[in-house]
């Protein structure tokens, strides 16, 4: 018997450290982790979820975190025996390195007033194990905020899901399903079960653009979307951030099934809403990041009537694309390439006569 054990430890072993991607799914690890400490839980589930999300086999995985692959296989699946100090210290290790070289790479993120509300929102969820909803208008700068937060906030104990548009139950379910590492390859009722299995309250589950779940023709589709989503709550006691447009607040709060949502709105310990337009200091710190000094005559009108009617992401846009105009002509970046850029959208979005 225990030779044959030996044999089959050592065909799973080979199997893991071959040329392919992890085999175990997340809520393997979140059953090996569960009676672990807090910060042993937290690294381990990090460095999978990463590992899962960058296609890294076992053998790449335990490289970076200069282990063997025996090893860390016996740490996902729970069987290692030994004291997990010193692979938990090569995971921080490797962590911080990790997240400083992403920061380097991802250098066009700016913080703004909207963005420390959202943030803050997020760490009081999982601080609470609470409910917070965010609403505000199309374009102001969410969903960048939310995907921010999730990339600086560890992969395994931070989930970000967008919700597609007209969603039923299904798809919905498919969408946490892969967020988390959870195949969605299966019948609703499995996927259900998996995802309900995998998330407790070391999570933090962020469900961006909600509202959409109202646009399907499915009659008590978005009901049915939304009280999955109130039992995943209910029976992880995770951090819950739901997020949409000013209409996911209007649906909640006045729609057609506001008493049937009712359940799950009074779980939320805080309604946010934010703001339309960003602040003036907010605009200060996009001129400071592109080197322009503050805009005036034309180009300040131009500023002022896209943040109005379009919104902060088209501003961001124009911006970025007056940045590869001027980079394409070998020059610094003016409000005049602001101006030229701006311009030509205009011309393209005019309807052309006959």
């Amino acid at each position: 018997m225990s030779k044959d054990k030996d044999n089959n430890d050592k065909k799973e072993n080979k199997l893991e450290a071959s040329n392919q991607y992890l085999q175990f799914s997340y809520e393997m690890i979140v059953k090996a982790t569960r009676d672990l400490s807090d910060t042993e839980k937290k690294e381990i589930r990090w460095l999978f979820q990463l590992a899962k999300q960058s296609q890294w086999t076992l053998k790449q995985t335990a490289e970076r975190i200069s282990y063997s692959p025996t090893v860390l296989h016996k740490v996902f699946k729970g069987t290692y025996e030994a004291k997990l100090d010193s692979i938990i210290k090569a995971i921080t290790q490797f962590r911080s390195l990790y997240e400083k070289r992403q920061s380097i790479e991802r250098p066009d993120f700016i913080e703004t007033s909207l963005t420390k509300r959202i943030f803050e929102a997020c760490d009081f969820a999982i601080a609470s194990q609470s409910v917070v909803f965010l609403w505000g208008e199309n374009q102001i700068g969410k969903t960048e905020a939310l995907e921010e937060y999730q990339r600086r906030n560890n992969h395994g104990q931070t989930i970000y899901v967008r919700i597609p548009a007209a969603s039923g139950i299904l798809m919905v379910v498919q969408e946490i399903a892969k967020a988390m590492g959870i195949s969605p390859n299966s019948c609703y009722t499995k996927i259900r079960e998996r995802i309900l299995r995998a998330l407790d309250d070391s999570n933090t589950l962020i469900i961006d653009e909600l509202h959409l779940v109202f646009s399907t023709y499915q009659k008590g589709a978005a009901v049915k979307a939304l009280e999955f989503i109130r039992e995943l709550y209910d029976r992880s006691k995770c951090g819950l951030i739901l997020c949409g447009t000013n209409v996911l607040r209007d649906e909640f709060m006045s729609g057609e099934h506001k008493k049937m949502l009712a359940q799950l709105l009074n779980r939320g310990t805080a309604h946010i809403q934010l703001e339309d337009k960003p602040l003036p200091a907010d605009l200060e710190k996009f001129f400071e990041f592109y080197d322009l000094g503050l805009p005036t005559g034309k180009a300040a009108s131009a500023v002022k009537d896209i943040v109005h009617y379009h919104g902060l992401g088209k501003f961001v846009k124009t911006l970025q694309a007056a940045s590869r105009l001027a980079h394409k002509q070998e020059k610094a970046l003016t409000w005049d390439h602001f101006l030229t850029t701006q311009n030509a959208l205009t011309r393209l979005g005019r309807k052309k006569d006959k």
